[in-house]
């Protein structure tokens, strides 16, 4: 990995002033700035704006192509107003209110200020940005005359692989960008003096002209600085944040008091820590969790179609693993982990050059959380291990300023994919922060939090009765932007910044529709209403006016619960009674999906001791649902397609009453014969409680009868039938093996069993291929347990908590 230094380092880089110039046009005028901010061209030199210019370019040695944030950008800022060029709408005039303070309804959208500068079809250039984000990213491209060509993205979407860079043009009446225009116009960048130094390309020269145009630029809005330094940032409200000059650590997601009191409980056997500490031992894939892993590292690593370079899973469950035995190291203090951690965390440092892909955004986020995670863990905990040395860790955090930074440092802008690729990079923007010693990161992250122009931010993707942008999308996206904003919340908390009680408490109130929502209560009384995004699109991939109209995942609880909870359970006036009872009917939280951090009991718990137990252990009550299609329903196309259902559509400002998001059984019920077998909807279907023996196996007992889940005869096949059956002992841990099994996550959302080594597996008996003469029934099957990615739809089990 290249080294870090001012030249090479690209947060440093574009915060360095490159040159400071006067722009000609090629018909002999200057560009000058109005007292607006528009631009204009004089023939008077002495009037031409001089403007400061910093590169943002990718200068790490890879030989894999780049594209959109890889590519090489400029932001050009004016000495005059301090202000940088963009193309969008910096509607709020500095010491006014901000007029954003919820989500936008759509019916009011008309009266919200435009996103971009525009007039007709045409984007207006002006200097009015007070920070630089994507919207002031401009192409600088030399031609062989001596003159450039200065180009913007306009409004192509920052994660298409080939982001356009239309040319601007300048004339007496203003700055433009146009789609498609074909008269270029060349532009002359000549160098100016700044104050009383001239710029140079000493590195002398440069210091210089930072100082110099740090001198005439004003700070951001809202922004205190010390030597360029934020150090408060003022929020919407009037609140003003104080910016970390310096940080604790380990102070992501996890400060040493928790690490301290996790490992306490563990070493205590107390409950529920202990019991998700053996869901953390037992029950992730791939030995994900234990010194066994074998990670597989990537030059470069791709996420989404089209998925650029691929094998996003080799990164993801990398940094997962690593996030696992970390926390292992955490509680036993086994070198074995640290080790472990200290491997993946050097491989990857020295092997990684590009994440790209369509989701780019989103795969430099969401994992690599995970990895900070577990560097700063075991670089800092009870004084660190020694295996994470100071070269490993500066190789470390040179990876995250110069690969996954690039990617993530404008969040989503401006995507028109909703609110969660903002919120994603502003969480890993924190945590970057942090484990960079990077003040500037982390202030980067806090502001796109409270910006009014950033889709993802308290601000925008919030209302203030809790619904959220995404509300009506599906649950899957709907909890995965709730729960990045829980991190981001717990980050900045580490790091002495409060973010939770911002708006009102409104995460609170988002925390709590989610759980409201998916545990099936609030149809007829929850508010839900259309909302847009701040970027104004009203199309099928963006705006939700319809309940679950993207995906139907209605009660796949999310692992975001637990930490939120964590939190507001002692803030006064604060409710938070569907949170509990989410957390509650998780717990023990467990590996439950890739995107979020897991093992939330284990780690966030705060609550007093739990006395309610099974086995020595918390059991958690759920309904099994199958995944297997047509009978799991993943649309709202295949519920109506099988029988009428309700209306979903939110025409009366509430969740619609009676709503059902299923036309065909998908649950399991206990048939007469004992065996489970899909035949029920979620109001009909069996509870059963989820027992954990502590040695890595469960029972799955009916509430209705106590009766076990039990490998019972033979087939002819070679499989077992399954049946549910008295049997000798009850449920403190002396159940006999046959109603003991092997449970595994996929990390994805379903959980897949086994017994003896052997999956248990969803068949299909009865005749013909119409679903209604066949039933899917559970069965211990002939295939051996392998890896997560062995297994299929049939092999999976979906847990409804009730």
């Amino acid at each position: 990995m290249v080294g870090r230094t001012a030249d090479n380092d690209y947060p440093t880089r574009e915060r360095t002033v490159e040159r400071i110039v006067r722009i000609r046009t090629g018909e002999g005028d200057w560009v000058a700035l109005a007292a607006d901010g528009s631009l204009t061209v004089t023939a008077d030199r002495d009037r031409a704006e001089r403007f400061a210019l910093y590169r943002s370019a990718y200068a790490i040695d890879t030989t894999l192509p780049l594209d959109g944030a890889q590519a090489t950008w400029y932001a050009i800022r004016s000495l005059t107003n301090g202000r940088y060029l963009t193309i969008q709408n910096y509607y709020v005039a500095p010491g006014a209110s901000l007029e954003r303070t919820s989500a936008i309804v759509a019916a009011e959208f008309d009266r919200q200020p435009s996103y971009y500068v525009k007039r007709g079809l045409t984007f207006v250039v002006a200097a009015s940005a007070p920070d630089a984000y994507w919207n002031e990213r401009f192409t600088i491209e030399p031609q062989p005359d001596g003159s450039v060509i200065i180009g913007s993205h306009a409004d192509d979407l920052r994660d298409e692989p080939d982001c356009a860079a239309y040319p601007m043009r300048v004339t007496l009446y203003g700055a433009y960008v146009d789609y498609g225009n074909v008269a270029v116009q060349r532009l002359y960048l000549e160098d100016a003096a700044a104050a009383t130094v001239e710029t140079a390309t000493t590195d002398d020269g440069l210091a210089s002209a930072d100082a110099a145009c740090a001198a005439s630029c004003t700070a951001s809005d809202g922004t205190g600085e010390t030597n360029g330094i934020p150090t408060t940032l003022t929020v919407g409200n009037g609140s003003v944040l104080a910016v970390p000059q310096s940080f604790a650590h380990p102070g992501v997601n996890l400060s040493a008091a928790q690490l301290a009191a996790i490992r306490d409980h563990v070493r205590n056997r107390e409950q529920p820590w202990y019991a998700d500490w053996l869901r953390l031992t037992t029950t992730v894939p791939n030995d994900m969790a234990c010194e066994r892993y074998q990670p597989t590292f990537r030059e470069g690593v791709g996420r989404g179609d089209p998925e650029g370079s691929g094998h996003i899973d080799d990164w993801e469950m990398s940094c997962a693993a690593a996030y696992f035995n970390a926390l292992r190291w955490a509680v036993t203090g086994e070198d074995r982990y640290a080790e472990t951690v200290t491997r993946i965390v050097d491989g990857w440092a020295r092997t990684l050059r590009v994440i790209d892909g369509r989701d780019r955004i989103l795969g430099a986020s969401l994992a690599t959380i995970k990895l900070i995670n577990a560097a700063e863990i075991v670089r800092y905990f009870d004084g660190g291990h020694a295996s994470m040395t100071d070269a490993i860790f500066a190789s470390f955090q040179t990876m995250l300023r110069n690969v996954v930074y690039p990617v993530v440092r404008d969040g989503g802008a401006p995507m028109n994919a909703n609110g969660n690729w903002d919120v994603a990079p502003m969480t890993t923007l924190l945590a970057i922060g942090v484990a960079t010693d990077d003040p500037r990161i982390f202030a980067r992250g806090l502001a796109m939090y409270v910006s009014p122009y950033c889709n993802g931010s308290v601000v925008n993707y919030l209302t203030d009765w809790g619904q959220s942008v995404e509300s009506a999308r599906d649950q899957a996206h709907g909890q995965l932007g709730i729960g990045a904003m829980v991190d981001t919340c717990a980050i900045a908390e580490h790091q002495g910044v409060d973010l939770w009680g911002l708006y009102g408490d409104r995460l609170a109130k988002a925390v709590e529709w989610c759980a409201r929502y998916n545990l099936f209560s609030g149809e007829g009384e929850l508010r839900a209403v259309p909302l847009s995004g701040i970027f104004g699109y009203f199309d099928d991939i963006s705006y939700w006016d319809h309940m679950e109209e993207q995906g139907v995942y209605r009660g796949q609880l999310r692992p975001i619960y637990e930490t939120a909870l964590a939190h507001w359970r002692g803030v006064p006036g604060v409710d938070m009674t569907w949170t509990e009872r989410a957390a509650n009917a998780m717990r023990p939280e467990g590996l439950v999906h890739f995107d979020n951090l897991n093992f939330s009991t284990l780690t966030c718990y705060n609550g007093p001791v739990c006395s309610e137990s099974a086995g020595g252990n918390v059991a958690p009550r759920v309904r099994l649902r199958t995944m297997i299609e047509p009978w799991y329903q993943r649309t709202w196309a295949a519920i109506r397609a099988a029988g009428p259902v309700p209306s979903n559509a939110l025409t009366d400002g509430v969740v619609p009453a009676g709503l059902e998001t299923e036309t065909m059984p998908s649950y399991f019920a206990v048939q007469p014969d004992g065996s489970l077998a899909v035949t029920a909807r979620r109001r009909d279907a069996s509870v059963l409680r989820v027992v954990d023996h502590g040695d890595g196996t469960v029972s799955l007992i009916d509430t209705a009868d106590g009766r076990a889940l039990t490998v019972a005869d033979g087939l002819p096949d070679g499989g077992r039938a399954l049946r549910m059956t008295d049997v000798a002992g009850d449920t403190n841990g002396d159940l006999p093996q046959a109603a003991r099994f092997a449970l595994r996550s996929w990390g994805i959302g379903p959980m897949y069993l086994a017994w003896d080594g052997r999956l248990v597996e969803i068949v299909a008996d009865g005749d013909g291929g119409d679903p209604e003469h066949r039933t899917l029934r559970l069965r211990l099957g002939t295939t051996p347990e392998g890896r997560n990615t062995d297994t299929t739809p049939s092999n999976w089990l979906t847990f409804i908590y009730a």
